[in-house]
């Protein structure tokens, strides 16, 4: 309330706004208004029956990529904004491609960074789905660390790709990097693939 009597409440449908909804835009306004709302409504009445299980948080990934969208592709810093924001929602390949297809029909051939970044949120979103707390990076493997461990099911569909580049333990699953050299992005991709199908088993 203090905070409003300083500022202003603003106005959403307007030039006059507050704080960052002017960055953050009137759509993802309204979905971080709507999520709260519906948070607010499970505690308010929590007999209501249950939806389908929620996803576990995002995973930090960590590849060494270079990804992002450059000012020179995209010089508007709302349109870089709203083009985030979409890459962030993405869940399948068929989204990835299709983007890929709107950035070069709206802004040319997309660059490699744009490319990159594509691919990682297609990883985040992949990961997130197979229950992976965090992908990193080292000189030699790629580390995906698995929330309570790996299961039976994981185990098992991960060993079926019969690949000695990669290694299932307890904890996570590993990828030697030395050993799949410059094909490293799709085969992170295909044993994340298994993974989330694993998982929905």
């Amino acid at each position: 309330m203090r905070d409003l009597e300083i500022r202003g409440a603003g106005n959403v449908l307007g030039t006059e706004q507050s704080g960052h909804i002017a960055a953050v835009g009137f759509d993802m306004y309204s979905k971080l208004v709507a999520e709260a709302v519906s948070a607010l409504k499970k505690v308010v009445t929590p007999d209501a029956p249950a939806g389908p299980e929620p996803l576990p948080p995002p995973p930090l990934i960590d590849l060494p990529l270079s990804a992002h969208i450059p000012e020179s592709y995209v010089p508007d810093i709302h349109g870089r904004l709203a083009a985030y924001q979409k890459i962030a929602e993405i869940t399948s390949a068929e989204g990835v491609a299709e983007m890929q297809a709107e950035l070069a029909d709206r802004f040319g051939p997309v660059p490699r960074s744009v490319e990159n970044l594509l691919y990682v949120a297609l990883v985040r979103s992949m990961a997130r789905r197979a229950n992976v707390e965090s992908l990193k990076t080292d000189e030699q493997m790629f580390h995906l660390r698995i929330r309570g461990g790996t299961t039976l099911e994981t185990r098992s569909a991960v060993e079926a790709l019969r690949l000695k580049s990669v290694i299932t333990g307890p904890n996570q699953v590993r990828i030697d990097r030395i050993g799949a050299g410059t094909n490293w992005m799709p085969l992170v991709a295909r044993v994340l693939r298994v993974m989330v199908e694993a998982a929905a088993k």
